[in-house]
Order: C-alpha cells, then structure tokens, then sequence
C-alpha cells in the first residue's frame, strides 16, 4: 500500500501530522496547565474568604471591646499639674495616684 502512495504526499503528510502534534504540545498543553492552576488558586481564595467570613465577627467584636476599653489619649504636655495636689491618671476606669502630697 505504502509503494502505490507518492514519497512526497507522505513527506506533507508528516509535515502536517508534526504541526498538530507541536500545537498541541505548545498550545493546548500549557493552557490546560495554566486553566488547572488558577482553578486551584480559585479554591484557595474561596478557602481565605469562608475564613474571612468566619474571623470578621470575631475581629468586629475585639474592634468594639478595644475602643470601650482604650485609655485616653496622651496629654500634649500643655496643662501642669498643680504642686502639692495629687497627680492621678486613670487606667481602664480606675483611679491610681502616681504621687500623693498631704
């Protein structure tokens, strides 16, 4: 079968069946690969954002405790303490005297 086919319509024949197989090879393949990674870089984005969705209350929570609890802002330095009066500051709603003069 092979001797009534001419030699040259088997070297086109070869030609074109090595131009498919490099498509595939450079084309397809690669594409698959990067199609597949970011399918797996979708997952892990959806794993972060449950985990995001979970932790935001939590997080929301400790955000509203913190500022209930904060200490007040720092004086700028321009108000003295009177000598001989206590010096007291408070810390988380209670008092404490730093230094006590009577």
């Amino acid at each position: 079968m092979i001797g009534k086919i001419p030699k040259d319509s088997l070297i086109y024949l070869t030609f074109c069946l090595f131009g498919i197989l490099l498509f595939l090879f450079l084309g397809i393949l690669p594409s698959s690969r990067k199609v597949a990674d970011l399918e797996r870089d979708i997952t892990e984005i959806k794993a972060r954002i449950e985990e995001q969705k979970t932790l935001f209350p939590l997080y929301r929570e400790l955000k509203k405790k913190r500022k209930e609890n904060s200490l007040r802002p720092p004086s700028t330095g321009k108000e003295r303490i009177a000598k001989g009066k206590n010096r007291e500051f408070y810390c988380g709603g209670k008092k404490t005297c730093l230094a006590r003069k009577d």
